[in-house]
């Protein structure tokens, strides 16, 4: 008994313990990120600039598409396959990434304001970019998977000071920033590479075949949940204006940054259920109620001083503070969206996290375009955010819940089996 009680302390240290950094990590990146784009702006030309966001934006797109679904399956598979996860998952996600930014680089070639600056040295900062931010993308995973988040928060901590070489670079114009990003990025794969012990950068068919329909499946579903952030600008863009297009962006941008604990402790969940977590269930309860708990708080918060925290974007981006508000309490519904995915794809039902996940994304455009269309107003994304969430969450909550109906129907048969013998 005390055996069990020493086990069941220590999982609950490391999950909440993994959940800290994991959040740290995320404000870091997300702060510093802010920090960045603040300086480029004063430090810069407002042109160099504008063409600057383009680049990094495609390169963070880039970036979510080269992680191929590995983010998951370095998680998942990392306790049966230890070092092979990386070893197998980098080789081919670079070369992805390498193939993603020669189409991209050949797509930009006629662009007007690009075409002047188009450089053999600019396309080699591009490529390195490209190749460094999605080692980084999986880096960053295979050091939660093995219960050592510490490294990912010291990873991003490296990657912040991309605001500080903006001053050593300042006279490199375009340059400078691309540099500025590149550089903080590469020091962060040094540092994650130099960690990691044994690995080899070679291909493990047995690992590949083994997770192959796990990755493509959560691959698949994690583009749909990012799909929204990439298309309903442009939705409310077309049916409203540019001006409500920034409001949700910036509300949007907000909200995810404020539910970072949630996502962090779901995360840190899934790490530990993939190391063969005892009492799923009831540890799944606990860090959900206090997921709960922490948007509870942030959502008083944003109540109260929503208003002044969109007044630093401008005083027009007040505007968008009930979408705010309805964003933050769109969380109530997220935090069972995560937990029952993650259990999911612990016991690697991806197939049903696909499903939901697609589903999900559908409902918010969906909803969103026909409340926008009709009413004109902002407030319509935060319904049809809360709408589709709370549908994702009972359909995942469903599933599982039949699921363990299932398994005790099945252990009620094998016991009847037994004393009928």
């Amino acid at each position: 008994m005390a055996t069990g009680v020493m086990r069941r302390l220590h999982t609950s240290l490391s999950l909440y313990k993994n959940s800290a950094f994991i959040s740290f990590a995320t404000l870091v990146t997300a702060v510093s990120g802010f920090i960045f784009w603040n300086l480029a702006a004063r430090l810069y030309d407002s042109h160099i600039v504008g063409i600057a966001t383009a680049i990094i934006g495609s390169l963070n797109t880039i970036f979510v598409f080269s992680m191929l679904g590995f983010n998951y399956s370095i998680i998942r598979y990392f306790p049966e396959h230890r070092e092979k996860v990386i070893g197998s998952a980098l080789p081919i996600s670079l070369a992805f990434s390498s193939f993603s930014t020669a189409v991209y680089l050949f797509l930009i070639r006629d662009v007007t304001d690009l075409r002047e600056i188009l450089s053999p040295a600019l396309f080699a900062i591009i490529f390195i970019s490209a190749a460094a931010g999605s080692a980084y993308n999986l880096l960053y995973p295979y050091s939660i998977s093995q219960r050592k988040a510490f490294h990912g928060t010291l990873m991003a901590t490296i990657f912040s000071t991309r605001a500080l070489f903006l001053f050593l670079f300042l006279d490199e114009g375009l340059f400078g920033i691309l540099l500025a990003f590149c550089l903080a990025l590469l020091l962060a794969d040094i540092y994650s590479l130099t960690s990691i012990k044994n690995i080899s950068f070679s291909i493990d068919k047995g690992y590949l075949k083994e997770s192959f329909i796990f990755s493509v499946g959560n691959y698949i579903g994690d583009v749909s949940n990012r799909a929204p952030l990439f298309i309903m600008p442009m939705m409310i863009l077309t049916l409203i204006s540019s001006e409500y297009a920034a409001y949700f962006y910036i509300a949007y941008t907000i909200s995810n940054i404020a539910l970072f604990v949630p996502a962090a402790i779901s995360m840190s969940f899934f790490v530990e259920g993939s190391h063969g977590l005892t009492d799923l269930k009831k540890t799944m309860k606990e860090a959900m109620f206090l997921s709960v708990t922490y948007i509870t708080v942030v959502a008083v918060i944003t109540v109260l001083f929503g208003k002044y925290i969109l007044l630093l974007f401008g005083e027009k981006y007040v505007a968008g503070f009930r979408l705010l508000v309805l964003m933050i309490l769109g969380g109530y519904f997220v935090v069972p969206f995560r937990f029952y995915t993650a259990e999911l794809n612990i016991k690697k039902r991806v197939k049903a996290v696909t499903a939901i996940s697609v589903i999900r994304a559908s409902l918010f455009l969906f909803i969103s375009f026909v409340l926008v269309l009709y009413s004109k107003k902002i407030e319509s994304v935060g319904f049809a955010w809360i709408m589709a969430n709370a549908i994702a969450a009972a359909l995942a909550g469903a599933i599982e819940l039949k699921r363990r109906g299932d398994g005790r129907s099945d252990d009620t048969k094998n016991k009847h089996k037994g004393s009928t013998r």
